[in-house]
């Protein structure tokens, strides 16, 4: 099986795109339901440190926005 999301299992912490051989078919039925793990082939893994474009995404936070204050006589 491959690791999908980041987990803990059998005392290891596996990757995304880790393999490993799961304890019995019922934990790899179980992986594959609560989408942890797959079988087959690695999946692509989106390197975001490599993607220039996703601070581009991202909206501009707005200034914050200060009212005036005026004491009245």
């Amino acid at each position: 099986m491959i690791a999908v999301k980041a987990m803990r299992y059998a005392g290891q912490w596996l990757s995304p795109g880790d393999e490993f051989e799961p304890k019995s078919e019922r934990d790899a039925r179980i992986l594959r339901a609560i989408g942890k793990a797959a079988d087959g082939d690695v999946p692509e893994v989106e390197d975001k440190a490599e993607d220039s474009n996703a601070d581009d995404d991202k909206p501009k936070k707005r200034a914050y926005r200060r009212k005036d204050m005026k004491a009245e006589d």
